[in-house]
């Protein structure tokens, strides 16, 4: 029989206490919380499984589950035929294909981060050398969505895309953690189970306030052999679009490389991109690309023209809407095949109350004889 470890045991009986707390739920509440299709959550119960410890016989996943294994093994068979699971001829234990990579991969390709941040990820792993990270936040964890290997050296991290981690003990985490409330902070801290993964991780409450606060005043975050031995790490959270801070990034490396003085040096890099990619305008023109196509926009433009001119001064930029149509009407008109170009006054500025602008004339391109 598996034997369910101390972490699992407490989670249980957290939950258990919590429930109680609140009460017993009405039949009302209870249809509201429970699955309306069995089947559909056994299934995905048996793939979590899976991808949590990896290859698993029948009579595991059976007794791991509390189902019956004649449940299980038509569950199996229904993924195997699906494509998302196999078998292994030799041992008879059931794995996850690689289609759950493929469909994981598929859905970090349209994460609109990643388009923006690649290239500055990129910029960190050329001058650092290091592995570099990208987290998104996911609760009271981080999910890793992008990963630069090292180029120098033959130490791999166990870190991966789509590996999620508690924030307590990451670098990551502590960055996105320094921008929240105290209240949130402790509230992750309780729901999140706390351990020593090594000597240096922090398990008191108000030694991490403290570090946090640290945090804030440098504007980096440090993973010092928090959460594997021999790693070091600094990083910062991405103040974005949202006022809620969502993302996450870090340069990670040995200790003996990752020095005390290569930090300081580095945090300069780190605090550049950070400033970088958390322009409002950058992060905030990617969200609103996808919102307008681009006949949209060539529409609004020209309903503004006149003798083949449009003026900034003529729209009212207090619209939401019109404000974001003309932040992409200024961002297509750069771009060499656009039917406009756009021509800038430094000199004279336009003010929505949230953002200033140069003050903008549109003018419709000659066509090419």
């Amino acid at each position: 029989m598996k034997h369910i470890g101390k972490s699992r045991v407490f989670l249980i009986l957290q939950n258990y206490i919590v429930n109680r707390k609140k009460g017993t739920p009405t039949m009302a509440e209870e249809k509201e919380t429970k699955n309306p299709v069995q089947s559909a959550e056994r299934i995905f119960q048996v793939l979590e499984m899976l991808a949590e410890h990896g290859e698993m016989g029948l009579m595991e996943i059976s007794t791991e589950l509390g189902l019956h294994k004649s449940t299980v093994h038509r569950l199996l068979m229904s993924l195997i035929y699906m494509g998302y699971a196999k078998q292994d001829e030799t041992t008879q234990k059931y794995m996850l294909s690689y289609k759950i990579v493929s469909m994981a991969g598929k859905i970090l390709e349209r994460t609109d981060i990643l388009q923006i941040a690649k290239p500055y990820m990129e910029r960190l792993s050329d001058i650092s050398g290091e592995a570099v990270h990208l987290v998104q936040r996911e609760g009271n964890n981080i999910l890793y969505i992008y990963k630069i290997e090292a180029k120098v050296g033959t130490i791999r991290m166990v870190s991966h895309v789509g590996m999620v981690h508690p924030m307590y003990c990451s670098g990551v985490g502590k960055a996105i953690m320094a921008t929240l409330p105290e209240k949130e902070v402790k509230q992750i801290w309780n729901e999140s189970i706390i351990e020593k993964k090594t000597d240096k991780t922090i398990t008191d409450i108000d030694e991490m306030m403290q570090v946090l606060e640290e945090v804030r005043k440098n504007g980096y975050a440090l993973d010092d052999e928090e959460n594997e031995e021999g790693v070091r790490c600094i990083a910062a959270c991405l103040h974005g679009y949202s006022k809620e801070v969502k993302y996450a990034f870090s340069i990670s490396g040995p200790v003996s490389r990752m020095t005390r003085e290569r930090v300081e040096e580095l945090a300069v890099d780190v605090k550049k991109v950070q400033e970088e990619l958390s322009r409002e305008d950058v992060l905030r023109l990617n969200k609103i690309h996808t919102r307008y196509q681009q006949a949209e926009i060539e529409d609004f433009i020209e309903a503004y023209m006149q003798d083949d001119h449009m003026e900034v001064k003529d729209i009212d930029i207090r619209d939401e809407e019109s404000f974001e149509k003309l932040i992409l009407a200024y961002d297509y008109s750069t771009r060499r095949n656009s039917k406009y170009k756009v021509i800038e006054r430094d000199d004279k500025l336009i003010d929505n109350g949230s953002y200033r602008y140069p003050a903008l004339t549109f003018v419709r391109r000659k066509p090419k004889s």
